[in-house]
């Protein structure tokens, strides 16, 4: 009967999430207790490339232990009654697809998720019901709807995660182009919260301004790129906003490539409707040809308005080609408009990036879905399809980060430096962090007992400090325990006589 009601909630949940986006805190043990979060530490990088924008968007994710509202059915538990978990629903602009997520262990390692068969990936992530490790997973259920779980999460500490997608520009009538912005996301973003945007300019494309009502502040603008700050109250006014950057290029028609071997590649035609001379309505008449050395074909080709040029939207395809190209040539481009013919010729640009392979993939994939070519497809390229999932384990592929990746910014307990020490705002230090066979506290108060939990809230270690000592300093050192502490993530808590204190710790 349970196994029942558990369907029938999360299918309504599933039904809910197709209409709104949510950010939930669950116990995973009562799913049917609902808390809130927020995002703090909002990082985003954007990049033009070819007629796209990788985007890097990282974030925080954090338990709001304090403002509560109708979402709240029961009592909010501590970390010491239950691990919890981060379930987030959203929208990413449409052909728009994610390519990477990544999951930070601690404050100097992350986790780089591997992508996997959909429900392979469930059942491995569902599978961990006793939350030994820390997994994330995200899933792409349509064409612009994704579902990102963390865990574990708590009050006194937050996950950071990473996820990497790219997104078609938007051209508008002033040859601007447009960065639609994932509001999505950036709607849970704490009310006092910053988002930190990065945006590198490139031959063509430059930043130009935030669109209003975006308002955005001026940290660093060199050539290369732009630096600016948007308060996080911003996104929670409208469903979509926009970065504008200005196209030097000022052609109707853009042509990219990307060459596997010498004659074999893929490419990406885009073409500015609204800069196509004459075209006021919807027209098929129309084609292109490429300045092949010889015989050469383009096959496998996608486009996103049924081979229409379609007034004042942009017309986008991606294909495969075989044969080699004349170096220096251009694409010849054909159309016509009542009874007459139009031809323009424009320059190929190559491209050394994957995304625009990742383009064709992505198109291949939205055409033929569920199909065991696309399914191999996404394996091979990493690109998230409705088939597949990116998972995160504590003990899959890991990176190291710089020292101080994470900070203690917006509440919760982070980990401290492992090689240079700092103190919190409260004035407490314990390193070294990960540990191998003994770790040091410090603190300004003095410090009357210890207790070190397991991920999953088991105690696996305490000792009271003696009265007469009156210590700020303790050293504990794991030979003192009873049994042999394993590598992995815990949970120290230090009683003092001013307070309590409590920090995320990995043992190595």
């Amino acid at each position: 009967m349970r196994s029942v009601i558990q369907t029938i909630i999360l299918a309504i949940l599933f039904h809910q999430a197709m209409h709104a986006a949510t950010l939930r805190i669950i116990d995973p043990q009562q799913n049917w207790n609902f808390f809130n979060g927020y995002i703090d530490n909002v990082e985003m990088e954007i990049s033009p490339v070819g007629s796209q924008v990788q985007v890097e968007l990282t974030f925080s994710l954090f338990v709001d232990s304090i403002n509560k509202s109708n979402s709240y059915y029961g009592i909010l538990p501590t970390y010491l009654n239950s691990m919890l978990e981060m379930q987030m629903n959203f929208d990413l602009p449409a052909n728009a697809y994610i390519y990477d997520s990544y999951l930070w262990l601690d404050n100097t390692t992350i986790i780089r998720a591997a992508i996997t068969s959909r429900m392979n990936a469930i059942n491995i992530y569902e599978g961990i019901v006793k939350r030994q490790r820390d997994p994330s997973i995200l899933l792409k259920n349509t064409s612009t709807n994704y579902s990102f779980n963390v865990y574990p999460i708590a009050t006194n500490f937050s996950r950071k995660v990473k996820l990497v997608y790219t997104v078609p520009f938007e051209f508008n009538s002033i040859n601007s182009e447009m960065i639609p912005l994932p509001n999505n996301v950036l709607q849970f973003m704490h009310k006092d919260a910053v988002a930190k945007i990065k945006i590198n300019n490139t031959t063509n494309y430059s930043f130009t301004n935030a669109v209003f009502p975006l308002k955005h502040n001026s940290i660093n603008n060199t050539p290369q790129s732009a630096e600016i700050e948007i308060h996080g109250s911003f996104f929670k006014k409208q469903s979509i906003s926009y970065l504008e950057m200005s196209n030097a290029s000022k052609s109707p028609v853009i042509f990219n490539y990307y060459s596997m071997n010498v004659n074999q590649g893929y490419y990406e035609l885009k073409v500015h409707n609204a800069l196509l001379y004459n075209v006021k309505s919807n027209t098929k008449v129309f084609n292109y040809s490429l300045p092949f050395a010889g015989t050469g074909i383009i096959y496998n080709k996608f486009n996103s308005s049924s081979n229409t040029l379609i007034a004042n939207e942009d017309f986008m395809e991606s294909g495969r080609y075989e044969g080699t190209f004349n170096q220096g040539d251009s694409i010849v481009f054909n159309y016509k408009v009542d009874n007459t013919f139009y031809q323009i010729k424009v320059p190929m640009h190559t491209n050394t990036h994957l995304i625009i392979q990742k383009n064709w993939v992505n198109a291949y994939c939205n055409n033929n879905p569920n199909t065991q070519e696309s399914n191999n497809l996404s394996l091979m390229n990493r690109v998230l399809t409705t088939s597949t999932a990116f998972l995160a384990l504590e003990t899959g592929d890991t990176v190291k980060t710089p020292i101080n990746s994470l900070t203690n910014q917006g509440g919760g307990g982070m980990p401290v430096d492992i090689n240079n020490p700092e103190e919190d705002a409260a004035g407490i230090t314990v390193y070294p962090n990960p540990f191998v066979d003994h770790f040091i506290v410090k603190c300004p108060a003095v410090i009357k007992s210890i207790e070190i939990y397991q991920i999953n809230g088991n105690l696996a270690y305490r000792k009271d400090v003696s009265n007469e000592d009156d210590s700020k300093e303790i050293k504990v050192e794991t030979k003192d325990f009873e049994s042999a502490l394993p590598s992995g993530m815990y949970f120290i808590v230090v009683y003092t006589s001013e307070g309590i204190y409590r920090y995320k710790l990995n043992k190595i």
